[in-house]
């Protein structure tokens, strides 16, 4: 081989030296880049955009209702309904004094309107969902023994009653209201628990009421027109529309999202409390590992979340205090095949990113789903 060869080798064999240095050396660098573009393809951008005359329009005959209004006043039903109530606590059930016994969940599950309950034989009183009228908002973290003061909770992990009970509840109120030829304050009575249900402002509280407003039309169906009166029914498919728009309002504020679709779908009354407190769940779970990766989008959104005049319940607790962490393990997480902690993360921007990229890419971090079939 010649000298000019053999300086050609050692010159190419130099520079790939070099070149795998700089690579291994940038490795996090690279890995960071792929999963943050693997990020912001999974923006619902796209999705909000094929289906935005439908979703406006949804949101305009939603906002029709002040039923799904953001929860005003200060007359808080908590302290009254929360010890009253079922909630899991770890392994323990506390058991309120509104916990109805299992066979009579299951009489009133199907064909609930069709039943003829004892109601005098059962010793059934409906004098506390009257006393509910004083009230105008319900927190549930209020006089509920599942939260303890000082206790922190895991973002997606706070506690919410059983709400099956109240869901009974109400059919029997129906039915006592039919029996007793006193229909209309049973209708009223069971719209306003769906009223104080709804400023729970959590996802699991916003089915329950579009399924107990499905329950109201099953009701109609067995009232004549004087005791119908002149109650207001909300149409199934305007219900249909709310289990659509509400099941996805969270991903219409996604980090992602240009400024223009950002505060046009901030602009709601109907489900708007809901959208930020559902909104905050996903951002505090991108905050951890993404606040500085992510800056701008959490500032945007902070900023309007703090004049939304929405309710410092819970999960706003754990916006505004920065040091409430939202991630306590990193199990299964994996970068270039080994596992990683929480001190190398703490010391390593990059890797910081790159978990906080792998944790943002799971299906909660994704919640929009909408579609046609209502």
């Amino acid at each position: 081989m010649g000298i000019l060869k053999r300086k050609s080798v050692i010159t190419l064999l130099a520079i790939i030296s070099i070149l795998l240095a700089l690579s291994w050396v940038n490795r996090y660098s690279f890995v960071r880049l792929y999963y943050m573009r693997g990020f912001f393809k999974l923006s619902p951008a796209k999705l909000i955009k094929e289906h935005d005359k439908l979703i406006a329009e949804d949101r305009e005959i939603l906002n029709q209702y002040d039923l799904f209004y953001p929860g005003r006043g200060n007359r808080d039903a908590g302290p009254f309904l929360n010890p009253q109530l079922h909630w899991q606590i770890g392994e323990v059930h506390h058991q309120g004094g509104l916990v109805l016994p299992d066979f009579i969940h299951r009489e009133l599950a199907h064909d609930w309107v069709t039943k003829r309950p004892l109601f005098k034989k059962m010793g059934m009183k409906f004098d506390w969902l009257k006393a509910l009228k004083v009230y105008d908002v319900w927190a549930l973290e209020l006089g509920s023994p599942a939260y303890p003061q000082g206790k922190r909770f895991d973002t997606f992990a706070y506690p919410i009653p059983t709400y099956r009970d109240l869901v009974s509840w109400s059919k029997l109120r129906y039915l006592y209201g039919k029996e007793t030829g006193d229909t209309l304050s049973a209708l009223a009575e069971v719209r306003h628990l769906m009223r104080l249900i709804w400023t729970n402002d959590n996802q699991v509280a916003a089915k329950v009421v579009l399924g107990l407003l499905q329950l109201e039309n099953e009701f109609e169906g067995i009232l004549t027109p004087r005791e119908m009166g002149d109650w207001k029914f909300i149409p199934t498919d305007h219900i249909m529309r709310g289990k659509r728009y509400f099941s996805s309002i969270a991903g219409l504020i996604d980090v992602r999202l240009s400024d223009e679709v950002f505060e046009k779908n901030f602009k709601a009354n109907a489900g708007l409390c809901l959208m930020v407190n559902e909104a905050m769940s996903h951002y505090l779970n991108l905050r951890d590992f993404l606040a500085e990766e992510l800056r701008y989008g959490m500032d945007r959104f902070d900023r309007r979340a703090m004049v939304a005049n929405c309710r410092r319940g819970i999960v706003y607790r754990m916006w505004e205090d920065k040091n409430w962490k939202t991630h306590y393990s990193l199990d299964g997480i994996e970068v270039l095949g080994r596992p990683v902690s929480f001190d190398e993360v703490g010391v390593n921007p990059e890797l910081k990113a790159i978990v906080g990229y792998l944790l943002a890419t799971n299906p909660l971090a994704n919640p929009i789903r909408y579609h046609t079939n209502k």
